[in-house]
């Protein structure tokens, strides 16, 4: 499996965002917001789940853990997470006693490492300096071979290869593809990391307990891929939702 990158999509009214702005506000705002963003870069390569893996076992973050990979200090991690909790920026899952970035599946860029991907990068990267260095008029030195709109073209047809390895991959099997309408009329647009782990889900627990669990947590009001798992767990265990567990912080 080749290796990936993985980055940070901030638009650019981010910091005119409601609930950003209202943090920034706060006594010592300007800290949690970029605690935030470092929260978020945390929990870039893991759907936004922030959670600390040890070898094979997964570790909840203390409080003095997150200070420690943050450069932050430990009383304000301790406020900064109630206050993020308390304006939707941050979701704690009891079932698997993680912490759950919602917002961050919108804000997540992530290209293969391979050489060929590299290389389109890199064309991709020498159009859009040719076009600053002719004040965007795209014409004579690009080149023959590429048309104007080969930007968009090429974008246009990363999404076109994107649907269809999702299509390729999972959409044969029809209770994959109920799954994924699902998901995608009721939690958020589905991207192709989730349709995997949504396609792996249905394979080990079947498309109804699958569709069940994404109500359920629709209804809980956690929409993120963490949850629906681990609902679905509790339901092929014969449990409804996952048991509470105390939040470490």
């Amino acid at each position: 499996m080749s290796k990936r990158y993985f980055w940070l999509k901030l638009k650019e009214d981010f910091f005119q965002d409601d609930a950003i702005e209202w943090l920034e506000e706060q006594e010592n705002g300007k800290e949690y917001c970029l605690f935030y963003l470092k929260l978020c870069l945390k929990a870039l390569k893991d759907d936004g789940k922030l959670i600390r893996k040890v070898g094979n076992m997964l570790v909840p973050y203390t409080p003095e853990k997150l200070a420690e990979v943050t450069r932050t200090k430990v009383d304000t991690v301790m406020v900064a997470m109630n206050v993020l909790q308390r304006i939707g920026l941050v979701e704690y899952m009891e079932g698997e006693r993680a912490y759950y970035i919602p917002q961050l599946q919108n804000m997540v860029g992530s290209e293969s490492a391979s050489p060929a991907a590299v290389k389109k990068r890199n064309y991709r990267n020498k159009l859009k300096t040719q076009e600053l260095l002719t004040g965007g008029q795209k014409g004579d030195n690009l080149s023959p071979q590429c048309p104007r709109k080969c930007p968009t073209e090429l974008r246009d047809k990363s999404i076109e290869i994107r649907d269809k390895s999702i299509d390729n991959n999972h959409h044969n099997d029809d209770a994959v593809k109920d799954v994924f309408a699902l998901w995608n009329s009721n939690i958020m647009p589905l991207t192709p990391i989730i349709g995997e782990k949504l396609a792996t889900l249905v394979q080990d627990y079947g498309e109804a307990i699958v569709s069940d669990a994404i109500i359920k947590a629709v209804q809980y009001g956690k929409r993120n891929f963490a949850y629906v798992a681990a609902v679905a767990r509790g339901i092929a265990a014969g449990n409804e939702k996952p048991q509470k567990e105390e939040m470490p912080f």
